[in-house]
């Protein structure tokens, strides 16, 4: 394919060429853009107009030592021809090259990968680094036991003790008429969002099936039932996670089978069902000062301060309802609040749920692989910093994570019994 510009290249100064040469030339460039125009696919259709190209005598001029091939599209002298046909031998060859290459990568992977995960060596070869990894890990894992147990290490060697479990009170009675008005809001603002995509009687038949499939296995750990409890006016803290469950697991498998984007969705959901519960609580927070309709230092710290206040009000009356056992906020600096106010960093802060009544829910449905599930202490917490700090322009994120409050170094005794949740505010 490098023929032609190997010809043009070498006839390029043909100021005094003979005519033999010429014709030779001319002969020769001919047999080459034919064969170029044949074998090169690629380029077939910027060459078309080349095909017609006349080689007779008449074409070829010695005046002003010039080339002239004239065509119906193109006039052009010898160096911008010679160009042209170059840039389209090396788009030819480059993509030729690469295509052989990525042909040649995509045989050598897969046959990498055939021996790697089929062959006989690959098989062995994988399962003995497996083995080896749980047997480093397990002798970790004895080793971290020992160095419990004798006070070993820099770090352990400076407590005198292991740290004491933390002491959880018991939940007071579940608000049975309250847990049944959170699962109707649940179900009403999923139902809201859903009007184009499924119906309440989907939603109840969804419900009852996973019921039907789920039920033995949570009396097998212990669930008891006064009656049926998707029908009972009366909900203890058992039974409401157990319906909780059901629920959501419902939402999540409605959501999957009617391919539902589930990132917008989510953080809908979230915010109509946080501000749903938060109204259904009554007029129990403290109002903020500042109606955001102007931003400034002063009234966010204002409102903080406020919605601070209106936080511990919140969770006390979880408390009071049975939905948790007690609740403990981070402290926040007065120098981390002046730099927020200021727009110079964000602020957080956590809040310790300890006792939480839908905690087994959570785990469960997000080990099954369900991101939707009934966190209703974080979500209505969300809510009351979003409806005071929002209008002035701060945006609210909060995540969760599971403690258990007991230190152990084997994590197979480990038992969440905290839900830890950070929340985050930071300028729009």
């Amino acid at each position: 394919m490098w023929c032609v510009v190997k010809h043009l290249l070498l006839f390029a100064p043909a100021a005094k060429s003979s005519k033999l040469v010429q014709s030779s030339f001319l002969c020769e460039k001919q047999s080459c853009l034919t064969s170029f125009v044949t074998h090169s696919n690629p380029a077939e259709n910027l060459l078309l107009k080349y095909e017609k190209i006349d080689h007779s005598d008449e074409f070829l001029s010695q005046s002003n030592n010039n080339l002239s091939v004239k065509s119906p599209t193109l006039n052009c002298k010898r160096r911008s021809f010679v160009e042209y046909i170059a840039s389209l031998t090396s788009v030819v060859s480059i993509s030729t090259i690469y295509s052989s290459k990525a042909v040649a990568a995509g045989d050598v992977e897969t046959k990498i990968n055939t021996a790697v995960t089929k062959s006989d060596l690959g098989i062995s070869v994988r399962k003995s680094v497996v083995k080896g990894a749980q047997f480093i890990d397990k002798l970790d894992l004895q080793w971290e036991k020992f160095s419990d147990s004798n006070n070993l290490g820099t770090e352990r060697s400076k407590r005198d003790r292991l740290p004491s479990p933390k002491i959880i009170p018991e939940n007071l009675l579940l608000d049975s008429k309250f847990a049944r008005v959170i699962l109707e809001s649940c179900d009403a603002v999923f139902l809201s969002l859903m009007v184009n995509t499924a119906n309440e009687d989907q939603l109840k038949i969804k419900i009852e099936k996973i019921d039907e499939s789920v039920r033995k296995s949570f009396v097998r750990s212990g669930l008891t039932f006064e009656g049926q409890p998707k029908s009972s006016s009366i909900i203890d803290a058992q039974s409401f996670n157990y319906i909780c469950f059901v629920h959501f697991r419902a939402y999540n498998d409605l959501l999957v089978e009617n391919s539902v984007k589930f990132n917008p969705f989510r953080r809908e959901f979230e915010r109509q069902l946080g501000d749903k519960i938060l109204g259904e609580m009554g007029n129990i927070r403290e109002k903020p000062p500042s109606d955001g309709a102007v931003v400034s230092a002063e009234n966010l710290k204002g409102n903080l301060l406020s919605t601070l206040n209106s936080i511990g009000v919140v969770v006390e009356e979880f408390r009071k309802r049975g939905l948790l056992a007690q609740a403990e906020r981070s402290d926040i600096d007065n120098e981390k609040i002046t730099d927020w106010s200021t727009d110079l960093s964000d602020l957080q802060f956590s809040l310790a749920v300890d006792g939480d009544v839908t905690l087994n829910a959570q785990i469960l449905l997000q080990e099954l692989g369900y991101r939707l599930y009934p966190d209703f202490s974080r979500l209505t917490v969300s809510s009351l910093l979003r409806q005071n700090l929002e209008k002035l322009k701060q945006t609210i994120t909060s995540e969760d994570y599971y403690m258990d409050t007991a230190y152990n170094s084997d994590p197979e005794k480990f038992e969440p019994k905290q839900v830890l949740i950070n929340f985050a505010a930071e300028s729009q």
